[in-house]
């Protein structure tokens, strides 16, 4: 074979496979992006639910219960007793 038709050859096989090999490569790509979007579509979802729980734990923890209740009553009774006691002192010559 002369270098010529060697070189015709090898340009007719290259622009022949070269379209197929790219459209291989869009159609992977576009592959990719869709199981990406896939991917992202789960962790947002994902994320959505431990943002909804820590959110329902943060208002759980800001209701104030019994316990807290009564202890403020009880500070107040007792702040209340202190300034009663000093307050009997300073009227006690």
């Amino acid at each position: 074979m002369t270098g010529i038709r060697r070189a015709t050859l090898l340009w007719l096989l290259f622009f022949c496979l070269v379209p197929p090999i790219t459209a291989l490569a869009v159609d992977d790509c576009a592959t990719r992006v869709e199981q990406l979007e896939q991917k992202n579509a789960r962790l947002h979802k994902q994320l959505r639910q431990v943002k909804r729980e820590l959110a329902k734990e943060q208002t759980e923890e800001q209701e104030a219960g019994w316990p807290q209740v009564l202890g403020g009553i009880g500070i107040i009774f007792g702040l209340s007793g202190v300034a009663m006691m000093v307050s009997a002192k300073r009227k006690s010559p």
